[in-house]
């Protein structure tokens, strides 16, 4: 399991970084519990409360050699000692999951995690990167297939976040693993929405990656790797600069719709409104002309509605006394 509640600050902490964490240095004295969330089912004539069932945690397996001689180290993760007695069932891991935390428990444990956010052209040739170290991390919340809620719901496939928020990047960094074919209009979307949210955004996509054996069919383990030690970040603040014409365009096209939406309300109000003046106005007042003692025809025009002689046209608004 990726989490566990601990008995004595009731936080979730997530297994994959607790050894970066100050506030648990001495992790195999402290006292854990399941998280609900990570229950599927348990036997309840065994288990009371699911939340008092206590969890172990189990460091991460190191320098793992697998069958092409690369080596690698196996992530943390919390595990109930008497799972098959209590007959708990955890909610399944899937191995795209599995993989994805192992690499980047692998980057980030290795130092190997580096962001590429600008390029020198001239005179020379080079580009800006940043690494973790240049933040203070909150390692305690990395984690994997998070929510993140600001109006609308965005599920991250990997989140870090930051302490504190920076000018530029803002309050962490997504990497988002899109591996089938995306429309650019809903790359655009999701990129926007995060940079709204507070955080930069790494993309990566299917050709970024050197090693996807989930996807093939390999049955042998062997963790996701990607081609290159450094990887393109958005910084959010180049994100809200670079899409602010898209975002006020949204806000002038949905404005406009608006607008003409009031438009055609307010003619058929008005419309309605003569229709209903027309049924109860009477067309010749029984009253005559003061004037001339003519027939006194109703009418409209730019003045409004009034009753006209139609000998010696005279006018009378309506409301007034003949």
């Amino acid at each position: 399991m990726d989490t566990a509640i601990n008995a004595t600050t009731k936080q979730i902490v997530v297994a994959t970084f607790l050894e970066s964490d100050s506030s648990y240095l001495d992790i195999a004295q402290e006292k854990w519990y399941i998280n609900p969330l990570e229950v599927e089912s348990f036997d309840t004539t065994k288990v009371q409360d699911i939340s008092t069932v206590e969890v172990k945690w189990k460091k991460g397996t190191l320098d793992i050699i697998n069958f092409k001689g690369t080596q690698y180290n196996r992530a943390p993760c919390f595990w109930i000692p008497n799972k098959e007695e209590l007959g708990i069932n955890v909610v399944p891991e899937s191995r795209e999951h599995k993989e994805i935390k192992t690499w980047i428990y692998n980057r980030i444990i290795q130092k190997n995690l580096k962001f590429k956010y600008s390029k020198v052209t001239k005179p020379y040739n080079y580009s800006n990167i940043i690494t973790l170290d240049d933040f203070e991390i909150s390692y305690d919340k990395i984690g994997i297939e998070y929510t993140i809620i600001n109006n609308t719901y965005q599920r991250a496939d990997i989140i870090i976040p930051f302490k504190h928020r920076d000018k530029l990047f803002g309050c962490g960094i997504v990497i988002e693993i899109q591996l089938s074919k995306q429309h650019n209009s809903t790359t655009i979307d999701r990129t926007n929405d995060y940079g709204l949210k507070g955080y930069s955004l790494c993309w990566l996509w299917r050709k970024d990656f050197a090693a996807l054996n989930y996807l093939e069919g390999v049955e042998r383990e062997e963790f996701i790797d990607v081609k290159t030690s450094e990887l393109d970040l958005l910084p959010m603040g180049i994100i809200l600069d670079e899409h602010h014409d898209i975002i006020l365009k949204d806000i002038r096209l949905e404005s406009q719709n608006l607008s003409r939406m009031l438009d055609i309300k307010l003619e058929e109000i008005q419309l309605a409104t003569t229709e209903w003046k027309a049924a109860h106005t009477p067309i010749v007042l029984e009253d005559k002309c003061s004037s001339c003692g003519g027939d006194l025809f109703y009418k409209t025009g730019k003045y409004g509605e009034y009753y006209q002689c139609n000998i010696c046209k005279h006018s009378v608004s309506i409301g007034k006394k003949v």
